[in-house]
C-alpha cells in the first residue's frame, strides 16, 4: 500500500465523505457565507477518512474495497439537529444523529486500509456550517444559520454514497462515488478508474 504520511503536508490530496443531499441547497448557501474556500466548493458533507491515498496512487483493488464498503455499510439513516463546535478553529457544525454507523464506517476504511494515517483519530462526526471571523461568536452564527432561508431542523437524512474528492492546486473535485451495490448506480473498479485516468 502507498504511503499516506507525506501527504498530510501536501496541497494536494484526498478525502473520503458522505454529501448530504437533503436540504443541501439551502445549508450550501449558508456556508458560501461562512465557510472558507476551498473547503465550500465541497457540497456538504461528513467526512469519514481524511486524508486519503493520492489520486494517482489509488489502484483497481483499493476501488473494489471502497465498494465493498460502501455495500456493507449505506445507506445511513440519520438525522442533523444539534450544534457541536470546535473552540479552537472556531468551527460550527451540525452533529448527525446517530454518529455511530459513521464511525464504524471510518473503522472498516482503517482496518481495510491499516497503513492510512488520519489527520484525527477517532475523527468526530460532522457537518462544518460555519467558520466564525473574529468579530463573530459561533453562538451568534447558531442564531443566523436557525433564521437562514429554507433550513429547518432537524434534517432528516440518508448517506447513499461514499465519496471521493481531491484537492488539487486548491480546488476540490468529486473523482467518485460508492454506493450499496443493491442500488441502481454503482461506482465500479472499470468505471472509476477510468474516471481517474481522465480526471473526472
Amino acid at each position: 500500500m502507498p504511503d499516506l504520511r507525506r501527504s498530510l503536508t501536501m496541497d494536494n490530496f484526498t478525502v473520503l465523505a458522505i454529501p448530504l443531499a437533503e436540504s443541501s441547497d439551502a445549508i450550501q448557501a449558508f456556508r458560501k457565507q461562512h465557510v472558507h474556500r476551498p473547503a465550500v466548493a465541497m457540497p456538504p458533507h461528513i467526512s469519514i477518512q481524511y486524508p486519503f491515498y493520492p489520486v494517482e496512487e489509488i489502484s483497481e483493488m483499493v476501488q473494489l474495497k471502497l465498494q465493498a464498503i460502501a455495500a456493507s455499510h449505506l445507506p445511513i439513516s440519520y438525522s442533523l439537529s444539534g450544534f457541536g463546535v470546535f473552540p479552537q478553529a472556531k468551527v460550527l457544525y451540525l452533529e448527525p444523529i446517530p454518529s455511530e454507523p459513521f464511525l464504524l464506517l471510518y473503522e472498516t476504511i482503517k482496518k481495510t486500509f491499516p497503513d492510512l494515517k488520519s489527520a484525527f483519530d477517532p475523527p468526530t462526526m460532522h457537518l462544518t456550517i460555519a467558520h466564525a471571523e473574529a468579530a463573530v461568536s459561533l453562538e451568534a452564527l447558531k442564531m443566523n444559520f436557525l433564521d437562514h432561508e429554507g433550513i429547518n431542523l432537524p434534517v432528516q437524512a440518508k448517506a447513499e454514497s461514499l465519496d471521493l474528492y481531491e484537492k488539487k492546486n486548491g480546488v476540490w473535485n468529486r473523482i467518485s462515488e460508492y454506493k450499496n451495490a443493491n442500488k441502481s448506480v454503482v461506482a465500479t473498479a472499470d468505471n472509476v478508474c477510468s474516471s481517474l485516468r481522465s480526471g473526472r
